[in-house]
């Protein structure tokens, strides 16, 4: 356990870092799609410049100086993810890193137990803009797009605005063969594709190329840069074990993932049986019930077959709205349902895995 007195130096020789090197520094946050759009944007910096990221997800207050200390200091762009999980955090993460470029991936449901409503949810992301802050990549489709460009205008009279601009862009095909899929599109003229599942993702490349092209980096060095994309494991990864085709996305769960991952497997077209596994969100305060009220109907109108829910806020439902159909299949705690699961399962079966980090469901995999 780290004191306070630690954590303090961490973040002051950080800052001093920060301060004392010629990187670049950009600085990726919002409520869904950080990790994955740093992923991207390393990638396609990576090209043409020397670039260093993140690793993994640390983010917070403890892991941006962590993830700072870690640089060589003769990068020519870094690229931070940067998160929040309490009121305030964003001042201080904003005043060590001083990013030049910033990108809001998207507002919605996340962390609401500390920030009750979206609209402050908003408002502690666009701390991350500040002064040094030369250019600024937001989402136009999210309903906050404007409050943001104000912030960033407040910040910085002078930053630029640089767009998602998705008015030029053609999905031209998804193609799924032997557990591997790719999404194909079209981007002002240049075909592109990415190997992640989810049309979420596409839009958020689309930020990262727009951000590129703005950098000067060329179409062929962008397209190569997507290709070459190493995704984390557990942010909708395919696979196949033992027989069985399963989509493991256990690393976050708020309602904004849940939705992009039915859209995925929508697009997927599953015809065998599905099973999900749906562990319970985190963080949400006042919303916990109405949430996982929300997810309960969501994965029934999805047509799974069976709905294997795990912790109390799920029983909470279950036992005020009596939801008790034969398909929905409820568990206290992760020891309780691995063995009943692996007794339900069928041949050829599809397994949906969903869950916050908190539940660690991806220690299904080690059970199949």
């Amino acid at each position: 356990m780290l004191t306070s007195n630690v954590i303090k130096l961490l973040q002051t020789l950080a800052s001093f870092l920060i301060e004392r090197t010629s990187f670049k520094r950009i600085a990726i946050t919002g409520s869904n799609g950080k990790t994955t759009t740093k992923e991207m944007l390393y990638s396609i910096l990576s090209k043409k410049y020397k670039t260093y990221k993140t690793w993994g997800n640390l983010n917070s207050d403890i892991g941006l100086p962590l993830s700072i200390l870690r640089v060589d200091g003769n990068e020519e762009y870094a690229v931070f993810e940067v998160g929040v999980s309490y009121v305030g955090e964003m001042d201080l993460l904003s005043q060590i890193l001083k990013p030049e470029i910033v990108i809001i991936t998207n507002i919605s449901c996340a962390h609401m137990q500390a920030f009750k409503e979206l609209q402050a949810i908003a408002f502690e992301k666009s701390k991350i803009i500040g002064k040094n802050t030369k250019i600024f990549v937001v989402n136009e489709m999210n309903d906050y797009c404007v409050y943001l460009e104000k912030r960033a205008k407040i910040a910085n009279p002078n930053v630029k605005i640089v767009y998602f601009d998705f008015e030029n862009l053609n999905i031209k095909s998804f193609s799924f063969l032997e557990g591997k899929f790719s999404f194909d599109f079209v981007y002002k003229g240049f075909e592109y594709s990415i190997f992640l599942l989810g049309r979420h993702n596409i839009f958020n490349a689309i930020g990262c190329i727009n951000l590129a092209l703005f950098l000067g980096m060329k179409e062929k060095e962008i397209r190569e840069g997507l290709v070459e994309t190493a995704f984390q494991k557990g942010r909708a990864e395919i696979l196949t074990k033992n027989g069985y085709l399963i989509l493991n996305d256990s690393y976050n769960g708020n309602m904004g993932s849940f939705m992009a991952l039915k859209n995925m497997i929508l697009d997927l077209n599953i015809q065998n049986k599905k099973f999900i596994v749906l562990g319970s969100f985190k963080e949400l305060g006042e919303f916990a019930y109405k949430t996982h009220k929300d997810l309960i109907q969501e994965a029934v109108l999805m047509n799974f077959d069976k709905i294997f829910l795990i912790g109390e806020e799920f029983l909470d439902v279950r036992d005020s709205e009596n939801l008790v159909e034969k398909y929905l299949y409820y568990f206290s705690e992760f020891d309780k349902f691995i063995n009943f699961f692996l007794k339900s399962l069928e041949p050829s079966v599809f397994i949906v895995i969903k869950g916050s980090r908190f539940n660690r469901l991806e220690r299904i995999l080690n059970y199949i």
